[in-house]
Formats: C-alpha cells, sequence, structure tokens
C-alpha cells in the first residue's frame, strides 16, 4: 500500500471481524473508477466490483458475505482491496461463525 493511496482511498472495513453482511468505506479526492476484490489468504477471487466513483468524498458498498458463485463464504481471513490505475490499498477482513 503506498502514502498516497491510503490519502485517497481512506479504506474502512465494518463491523470487522464480521459474520455476513459487511460495509466497504472509502473516500476518494477525485473522481476514478475503483475496482474492490476480495481475495482469501491464498489469493483465490472471492468476490469482485468495478464501480466508477463520478464524485468525491465519502462512498461505501454493502457486501452480503457471498462468493461470486453466490455461496456464503467460511470463516477466516480476507483481503479487501481498492485499486485505481497505479493506487492500490488493501485491508484485512476476519468472517466468523
Amino acid at each position: 500500500m503506498t502514502g498516497s493511496a491510503f490519502e485517497v482511498f481512506n479504506l474502512n472495513i465494518y463491523p470487522n471481524p464480521a459474520r455476513d453482511h459487511v460495509t466497504i468505506g472509502y473516500r476518494v479526492s477525485r473522481p476514478m473508477e475503483i475496482i474492490i476484490s476480495i481475495r482469501d489468504v491464498s489469493g483465490r477471487l472471492i468476490y469482485n466490483v468495478n464501480r466508477i466513483h463520478s464524485i468525491t468524498g465519502q462512498a461505501t458498498i454493502q457486501w452480503n458475505g457471498h462468493n461470486l458463485d453466490g455461496l456464503p463464504i467460511e470463516p477466516g481471513m480476507y483481503f479487501v482491496t481498492l485499486v485505481s490505475g497505479n493506487d492500490r490499498s488493501v485491508g484485512k477482513l476476519i468472517v466468523i461463525e
């Protein structure tokens, strides 16, 4: 994670630890396209969304705790990544039973 990415994204994941639904919050300083992905500890893609953020400021997305196949994910540690161009911010998410 670069220092500029942290300032651009200001990533906030809550609740954390979580049982199912999670809110991924971020703040951007300029309009940009953001890609959000969630991966397990082995690097396997669990969930992703491409989101065009047309205004500056705070934004959130809700994630229901399901994988790309629509199934609930297993308890464990996951990594939430926000990417825009060369900027990247990664946060840790713990899912419990």
